[in-house]
C-alpha cells in the first residue's frame, strides 16, 4: 500500500478531494451524454465514439478520487496514493467501510434497470462490487492508453461511484451542497 508519494502534502482536505471527484464525475457524464447522442443518431451496430474513452477514463478517475476521499475522512493524518481501484485503494479501506460500500453498491445495482438487464443477459458473470473493481482496477491508467490494448471493463463503475458518494454524504451530509453546484 502506498500511503504517500513524494509530491504534495502528507495529508489532504477531504472536502476538496470530494469536490474534485465530483468534477471528474460530471465530466464523465457530459462525455457519455455526447457519446449517447451520437450513438442514437447512428445506424451502425458498432460505433467507436471519440468521447467514450475519455468518459471511461474520467469515470475511473472519479471513483479513484472518491475512494481517496473516503480514506482521507478516516485517516486525517495521511493520504493514500495510487490508481488501482481495488488493489491499492478499496482493499486499504477498513473492513467496515468496505462492507458499507458493498451494501450501498448492491442497493444501487438492484435499483438500476440497465444493470439488472446486463445481469439477465449474462447470468454466469459476476457483477459484484469486488469483481467490478477488480475488472476496472487499472481502468484510469489503461483507458488513457487504450491504443496499447485494454483489459479493464467499466461495467460497474457508475454504481460504485454512486455507492461511495452516498457513503461520503452520510458521513458529511453538509457536502450535499456540492451536488447542486456540479449538477450531479
Amino acid at each position: 500500500m502506498r500511503k504517500q508519494s513524494g509530491r504534495g502534502p502528507s495529508h489532504v482536505d477531504p472536502e476538496k478531494v470530494f469536490e474534485t471527484a465530483l468534477c471528474f464525475e460530471q465530466a464523465s457524464r457530459l462525455l457519455y451524454h455526447v457519446a449517447t447522442q451520437k450513438l442514437t443518431k447512428s445506424t451502425q451496430q458498432t460505433v467507436v465514439l471519440p468521447t467514450m474513452v475519455p468518459a471511461m477514463a474520467n469515470e475511473a478517475l472519479s471513483l479513484e478520487i472518491y475512494l481517496k476521499c473516503l480514506w482521507a475522512l478516516d485517516h486525517a493524518d495521511m493520504r493514500i496514493s495510487g490508481h488501482m481501484l481495488y488493489n491499492e485503494l478499496f482493499v486499504n479501506l477498513s473492513n467496515v467501510r468496505q462492507a458499507e460500500v458493498e451494501a450501498l453498491y448492491d442497493e444501487e445495482a438492484n435499483a438500476d434497470d440497465i444493470f439488472l438487464h446486463m445481469r439477465q443477459q449474462h447470468p454466469n458473470k459476476s457483477f459484484s462490487l469486488i469483481d467490478s473493481l477488480k475488472e476496472a482496477d487499472a481502468g484510469f491508467v489503461e483507458w488513457r492508453y487504450i491504443y496499447e490494448g485494454v483489459n479493464s471493463s467499466p461495467h460497474g463503475l457508475k454504481l460504485a461511484i454512486r455507492a461511495v458518494r452516498r457513503l461520503i454524504l452520510t458521513i458529511k451530509p453538509e457536502w450535499v451542497r456540492y451536488l447542486k453546484t456540479h449538477q450531479i
